[in-house]
């Protein structure tokens, strides 16, 4: 696995463009290291229910508050991890705009719920993460029902929300050059 420097992308808009409210925010730092990633993540928990199953690997996750990573590499393909602040995840490897190649696979995630804001950990290791990994994006969702938000770091053109628009990706070189 190539090292390379620590970085965070932060939520900058709403899925569109539009600019955050005040009170949104959400990151997620990430570390390379040579046998895996480490991510901290930190968001405003917006006291969205939990999901019914117990903490740990849980499908459908993107219907509750989360912070979602998405890394992609060569040949289209990417990790889609999704992160609760109640202890849920979700890791999906995809080939090709949603066409999941893999799915309920387990990895090292922590969280814990605070005042205002929720923080959270997780290990990916190396051999999950996309061969030639070059581009990236991270997307924040809380809320329900007209009161439902979908943020990004990197906003899309399309119509409606859809954070699997690989083109919207940036880099990893303009990630690092901007991330701190």
């Amino acid at each position: 696995m190539r090292h390379r420097p620590a970085f965070t992308l932060a939520l900058t808009s709403s899925w569109d463009g539009t600019p955050l409210l005040a009170e949104e925010y959400g990151e997620v730092k990430l570390h390379f290291g040579e046998s895996g990633l480490h991510l901290q993540m930190r968001a405003r928990y917006w006291q969205d229910p939990a999901p019914k199953a117990p903490a740990g690997s849980t499908s459908a996750l993107w219907e509750h508050e989360v912070l979602e990573l998405f890394l992609l590499g060569s040949d289209n393909r990417y990790l889609e991890l999704e992160f609760g602040p109640h202890g849920h995840y979700l890791a999906l490897e995809l080939h090709g705009e949603r066409t999941i190649v893999r799915q309920g696979f387990s990895i090292d995630y922590t969280a814990q719920i605070g005042d205002s804001e929720w923080s959270a950990e997780a290990y990916i290791p190396g051999d999950l993460l996309p061969p030639g990994l070059d581009r990236l994006n991270i997307h924040g969702i809380h809320g329900q029902g007209n009161k439902r938000r979908y943020l990004a770091w990197k906003a899309s053109s399309d119509k409606k929300p859809d954070f699997h628009c690989l083109r919207s990706f940036g880099t990893i070189s303009e990630a690092s050059a901007s991330g701190s």
